[in-house]
């Protein structure tokens, strides 16, 4: 609890737990410092959260404010944890009651906002923008600032393959990131300098990263991923895919039958659908894919007597057949010659 007539900081790398009631003043503010809340901070009348300039505070809990307390964020405040994959992103994590933003507030896609208000002064809302990549909505950034300066938060999400756009070798250079990722709203490609809350949503279709798989397939067996053909030349080939769904199906080769198994890290493949995941990356995952098969039988039609076979062959009764039409036929010229 911070006691009414009381200021508390929170300093880099405190984590806490539980709950702090917050009678006084509870800030963040202490030389680019940042501080992770995995509980609930309940600001009380007359309390006070203050996020200042260059510092950043992350709930992963919930905060609340009173009617009569106040929050106001300099800084950043992060709303949920910073995904380390956009397959990681979601979070249970909530602000509720009023919060003057003149920072940013980043939530995370599943963060419960329909309690709070954000406002940049005592008349005005904060601006947003909600970001979506490759059809997954990821989080909504109010406040102020450019749209791209999320850009080097996501090319660092581990499963997307972001572009090195600007990169250069001279000493001293730090690198920009306002052009790796190229965002749309509609139709419409956003601009460097397009400021959040200029579009309210924006989106962007970025390539996830590959994981190399290991393939082993049994003998007379044809395996195709994503309508692909798996060189088997090299022995046991590895295949990159891209994280996602791929589907794989495997051909018996002609002459042979029996029943095929797809296994995947062990697990069988249900459908022909091979679901890459994030977790996945730094992995060595297997396809396996074998059968029990058994050469069809061939049948043989013998075509005559050669070899000793005393039986009869299917010379034989085209012969006889050929015979008998020959005398048919030779009668029947003989009654007409008798009619005449």
């Amino acid at each position: 609890m911070v006691p009414n007539g009381i200021t508390m900081n929170l300093n880099d790398n405190v984590i806490v737990e539980g709950t702090i009631s917050v009678d006084g003043i509870l800030a963040v503010d202490d030389n680019k410092k940042s501080a992770v809340v995995d509980g609930t901070i309940d600001i009380a009348k007359g309390g006070q959260l203050n996020v200042a300039a260059d510092e950043e505070l992350t709930i992963n809990g919930a905060l609340n404010v009173d009617a009569e307390g106040s929050a106001t964020v300099a800084g950043v405040l992060n709303v949920g944890e910073t995904p380390e994959t956009l397959g990681q992103v979601g979070t249970s994590a909530s602000v509720t009651g009023a919060v003057t933003v003149t920072g940013q507030v980043i939530a995370y896609s599943g963060a419960d906002m329909t309690g709070a208000s954000f406002m940049a002064n005592a008349t005005s809302e904060t601006k947003y923008t909600t970001y979506t990549i490759n059809g997954i909505e990821y989080t909504t950034v109010y406040g102020v600032g450019v749209i791209v300066s999320i850009n080097k938060e996501i090319a660092g999400l581990e499963d997307l393959d972001v572009p090195d756009v600007n990169v250069s070798n001279v000493a001293g250079y730090e690198r920009s990131y306002a052009d790796d990722i190229v965002w749309y709203s509609g139709e419409t490609k956003v601009g460097t300098t397009d400021i959040i809350g200029a579009y309210e949503s924006v989106s962007a279709e970025i390539e996830y990263q590959s994981v190399g798989i290991v393939v082993s397939i049994g003998t007379h067996i044809t395996v195709s991923i994503d309508n692909v053909i798996v060189n088997t030349t090299s022995g046991m080939p590895s295949k990159e895919l891209t994280i996602g769904t791929h589907t794989v199906t495997a051909v018996v080769d002609p002459g042979y039958s029996g029943e095929v198994t797809i296994l995947f890290n062990g697990e069988a493949v249900t459908n022909g659908q091979l679901v890459i995941t994030s977790d996945m990356l730094g992995t060595d995952p297997v396809l396996s894919v074998s059968g029990q098969l058994s050469q069809d039988s061939i049948v043989v039609i013998d075509g005559g007597n050669a070899g000793g076979n005393s039986g009869m062959g299917l010379t034989d009764y085209l012969l006889i057949i050929l015979v008998i039409l020959i005398v048919v036929m030779a009668i029947m010229v003989a009654m007409r010659l008798m009619r005449n």
